[in-house]
């Protein structure tokens, strides 16, 4: 993933665990803090779809922090 494609700053952190056959992902992602929370909300949108896309990702919660 590309961070400057997608308006991510960074990973603040990442766990990923098994449940059963899938993969579940926590992930808290950093975005520019002069963005709105509609475009903060797109960022973590198009993150997700990427994860589900290449890796198959099952369910994960995004939080996105303002850096």
């Amino acid at each position: 993933m590309n961070q400057k494609d997608n308006g991510v700053k960074g990973v603040k952190s990442i766990k990923a665990r098994n449940y059963g056959n899938n993969v579940v992902v926590d992930l808290v992602i950093l975005v520019n803090s002069n963005l709105d929370i509609r475009s903060a909300h797109d960022i973590a949108t198009s993150v997700e779809n990427k994860l589900i896309k290449e890796h198959n990702v099952y369910e994960f919660p995004i939080h996105v922090k303002a850096n």
